[in-house]
């Protein structure tokens, strides 16, 4: 992860207006716009690749059985059977299936960009037991996950089958940790008493690469202010008309999600000046 970008509610506030983007969008040139960056965002903040290819499996079915049971459209392809395959469901599913794809790639995002642990946290003045036990969850879920692969593997070499003893086993063993963990809390003298509560405190200045995302988190939404065009292939198929309005948007857009590639730069520049010195 880079720290041109800080994982902190900033950039929560920027993948809201990229959210906000991809929903009320839906131009095509908007659209291949979008996805174009979520891709290119994706390779460069995220190490893994395998929801790049596993995100197109999820959407293939959608633009390959929608022609086959929406019939809508003038424009006749070819029959499946006595049902008609037409170019305006055709290319309504594949803009379909374009706009899901980019959506699954910009939740993915999220999990580079925001800090989990600090959004739950904001919880805390609404409800401070709920925000601590959605904490708790959350960072317990991969060890949960790692047991119960340890429990696998070691029923795997043992040769038992026997699937509830392993729920059995897997159940036990995290209520074991979990007694364990309490103990060792109240040994603390954590929440031990009303009066005697535990308090931590970290500080987390407003730095400029805060103001910068808070700053442009809002711009999609005034950009749809100005009217969203919209395009339909039905009932007869139209090529989308690239006007001035649908133009200046798109440059919006652009602008928009390429602000991470310029932060990228501008953190590096810095980084490089600071190495020199």
């Amino acid at each position: 992860m880079s720290r041109a970008l800080p994982r902190r509610r900033s950039a929560a506030l920027y993948w809201l207006g990229g959210f906000v983007a991809l929903t009320v969008f839906r131009h095509p040139l908007h659209g291949l716009a979008a996805l174009a960056f979520a891709v290119a965002l994706s390779a460069l903040y995220q190490k893994s690749k395998r929801p790049l290819w596993g995100g197109l499996l999820l959407v293939l079915p959608v633009a390959l059985l929608m022609p086959m049971f929406s019939h809508r459209g003038t424009t006749i392809l070819f029959y499946i059977g006595y049902n008609p395959v037409t170019a305006e469901t055709a290319l309504n599913a594949l803009l379909a299936a374009l706009q899901l794809y980019t959506a699954l790639l910009w939740f993915w995002l999220l999990s580079a960009w925001a800090d989990t642990a600090a959004l739950l946290l904001s919880l805390r003045r609404l409800s401070p037991r709920l925000a601590l036990a959605s904490q708790i969850a959350l960072r317990a879920l991969p060890l949960l996950i790692r047991r119960g692969k340890t429990l696998r593997e070691t029923a795997a070499l043992r040769g038992q089958k026997n699937i509830m003893r392993q729920l059995s086993a897997w159940a036990a063993w995290n209520l074991e940790d979990g007694m364990e963990m309490a103990l060792q809390l109240r040994a603390r003298g954590y929440r031990e008493t009303r009066e005697g509560k535990t308090t931590t405190y970290q500080r987390r200045g407003f730095r400029l690469s805060d103001a910068v995302l808070a700053a442009a988190a809002p711009v999609p939404a005034i950009a749809a202010l100005w009217g969203v065009a919209p395009y339909s292939p039905f009932p007869t198929l139209t090529w989308p008309e690239p006007t001035a309005e649908v133009l200046a948007q798109l440059a919006v857009l652009c602008l928009y999600f390429a602000l991470p590639f310029g932060m990228e730069a501008a953190w590096a520049i810095r980084r490089g000046r600071g190495g020199q010195r």
